[in-house]
């Protein structure tokens, strides 16, 4: 199985400068690049000497190394000031568990948590819900994700299915290009919805067996942990009780109305501990003290001029490349597509001319590949 918008993205790569030739250049080429440095091994010492980090996940446009390593120390101290030091703990874990009833915070705990595998592993994250009335709110997922499970505004479990085995392929093929973390989220709710059960049970053990040395990070979000929580998948209770897990309680306000818990309890790591719940720790906050993990392209309105395509890093191409790729594959409206990523209006402007060469020339790769799938099949 191959990965149709990745090989998408590649058979565009060498099309960028021709699509948006720039007098200034290729702009990646005057940021250098920082050196990578090894993490420390975990657990993580309470006082460290030092602070050892991955790279910027992109180049550091707002920030030197020195104001980058500066941040991370301040996260890292404000956390142990909280007694919150041990949750880091979870950055390298991996399979990951989150149970926690509704308005417990699972989705804005697991935010955060894929936001420290990016500051510290440099990973990318990929996010599998089914939850179509969630991912309508604002802001659900942050825009540096890439969400699997609507398509055209309708759950779309076909498409999860699809990605699991896009995931299990990799690691068959031993890719390891670069560490990716993977949220299941509402994972009780596959078996119910023809995923077939043992796909669920491979996915589960190869993820436990070789998700680590693979560098696929994996985190199921559930709202139970007895099998009437897991889409009558049987063996599936047993199997996830290997897992590291993440009890997040709720709690209730004068009002009676619930939120989450001031505490959560790890198991499957140094035995059980309950670690205090650090409330400023939100995907939000994250962003305002690294806004390196925002694309430039959804940085402010969310929109971009398209003639300044080229200026964008790899990365932000790549994103905007795969939106309009998913787009096209799952036949939504052009103009639709093209005004939600770029300023631009439909009619005879630059920017909507600029904006029409992409979706045009992302048009004939995704024709080229389906041309190319449909020869493989019938050889």
């Amino acid at each position: 199985a191959v990965d149709p918008i990745g090989s998408i993205i590649a058979g565009l790569k060498a099309m960028r400068t021709g699509l948006f030739p720039s007098p200034c250049g290729d702009l990646r080429q005057s940021i250098p690049e920082p050196e990578p440095e090894e993490l420390e091994p975990f657990p993580i010492p309470p006082t460290p000497p030092t602070v050892s980090v991955a790279p910027s996940p992109t180049p550091t446009v707002f920030a030197t190394q020195d104001d980058w390593h500066d941040r991370i120390a301040y996260l890292r101290a404000r956390l142990d000031e909280d007694g919150a030091l041990p949750l880091l703990k979870l950055v390298g874990t991996t399979p990951l568990r989150i149970i926690g009833q509704q308005r417990s915070g699972k989705s804005t705990f697991v935010k955060a948590l894929a936001y420290l595998r990016t500051l510290f592993l440099d990973s990318k994250t990929e996010v599998w819900s089914p939850d179509d009335e969630s991912q309508e709110l604002s802001g659900q997922w942050p825009k540096a994700f890439e969400v699997y499970g609507l398509t055209n505004g309708k759950v779309d479990y076909r498409a999860i299915e699809a990605r699991m085995r896009i995931m299990l392929t990799r690691i068959e093929k031993g890719d390891r290009s670069g560490k990716r973390t993977i949220i299941m989220d509402e994972f009780g709710s596959y078996g119910i919805n023809d995923i077939p059960h043992a796909l669920l049970k491979n996915l589960v053990q190869i993820s436990m067996m070789r998700g680590a040395k693979m560098g696929e990070l994996v985190i199921l979000v559930l709202h139970g942990h007895t099998a009437e929580f897991l889409g009558g998948v049987k063996g599936m209770q047993t199997m996830l009780d290997q897992y590291t897990t993440v009890w997040l309680d709720r709690e209730e306000d004068e009002l009676g109305n619930a939120k989450p818990g001031r505490a959560f309890r790890i198991t499957g790591i140094d035995g059980e501990q309950t670690i205090r719940r650090p409330q400023w720790l939100t995907a939000q906050y994250l962003e305002e003290l690294f806004p390196e993990l925002v694309p430039q392209c959804d940085r402010g309105s969310g929109r971009i001029d398209p003639r300044e395509f080229d200026k964008l890093t790899e990365q932000e191409q790549d994103l905007i490349l795969a939106e309009i790729s998913h787009a096209i594959e799952s036949r939504q409206g052009k103009e639709a597509t093209l005004t939600s990523l770029f300023d631009c209006a439909r009619g005879g402007n630059a920017n909507w001319e600029a904006a029409s060469r992409l979706w045009e020339a992302v048009e004939i790769e995704v024709s080229r590949q389906f041309i190319r799938r449909c020869h493989d099949l019938a050889v």
